[in-house]
């Protein structure tokens, strides 16, 4: 049988496209020999160039790593200190504003980390704040006190050695009652004074009192007051002598 004329130009493609396959193959063996002869005939010295060359850049890229942690560890660290002396002098309110100021510059290029510090210092000026208001508060109570405690033992003292002088006054009457079986506030000396004094206490005022007086001898002396034992004992004492005073 004879062989097609339209299947020879067919046959003759692929023969040629079978030999340029291996011309190319062969092509690429040849390159990579060439290659790799010609990378077996550097010289030593320069070999160790270029290792010396790539050892010098591993060194300057660490040296890189090294001062941006460092860097990082030193910002995180100067946001986690205590407020300096320079701005302790400042109210709280302009320590506040520059922490939130910080904040607002940093936007959204702050790390959590430096978030989280920036919240710890912001609490602390808030916490300081606080203790400040609450020592102001009682400074201004304890000299209050100290006064009303002062104006009532003299009013007592006036009564007893400066009669003509003295005058009633309720204010006063009323915080010698008060704190009459506290010895801390009225000493024994005053307290002598003070149950003369309680000899000519009429009407309401002399009925709270013994009452008073009456629950402090049925309870030992107890009271809402801070003490131990022998205060307790002390307050009970005076309060049986008021009551003796008043029966």
């Amino acid at each position: 049988m004879a062989k097609s004329p339209l299947l020879q130009p067919e046959a003759s493609s692929e023969k040629k496209k079978s030999k340029q396959a291996m011309k190319d193959k062969k092509k690429m063996k040849r390159k990579k020999t060439e290659y790799e002869d010609s990378e077996s005939c550097v010289p030593a010295d320069d070999v160790s160039e270029v290792k010396k060359k790539k050892g010098d850049i591993n060194d300057i890229t660490t040296l890189e790593r090294k001062k941006k942690k460092k860097h990082r560890e030193t910002k995180s660290k100067s946001l986690d200190e205590f407020i300096s002396p320079a701005d302790a002098d400042q109210p709280a309110e302009a320590q506040m504003n520059e922490v939130v100021e910080e904040g607002m510059e940093g936007g959204d290029n702050l790390t959590p980390e430096e978030r989280r510090v920036l919240e710890r210092k912001l609490k602390k000026i808030q916490r300081k704040e606080e203790k400040k208001k609450q020592k102001e508060k009682s400074e201004k109570e304890e000299p209050k006190t100290s006064v009303a405690q002062k104006q009532a033992l003299e009013y007592l003292t006036c009564w007893s050695e400066k009669r003509e002088e003295w005058k009633f006054q309720k204010t006063r009457q009323v915080w010698i009652l008060q704190h009459m079986f506290d010895s801390e506030k009225v000493s024994d000396a005053h307290f002598a004074v003070l149950l003369s004094y309680l000899e000519g206490l009429q009407g309401v005022a002399r009925e709270t009192t013994v009452q008073k007086a009456e629950a402090l001898v049925r309870w030992g002396g107890q009271d809402d007051t801070k003490g131990g034992a022998a205060e307790a004992e002390r307050r009970a004492h005076r309060a049986k002598e008021v009551i003796q005073i008043l029966s």
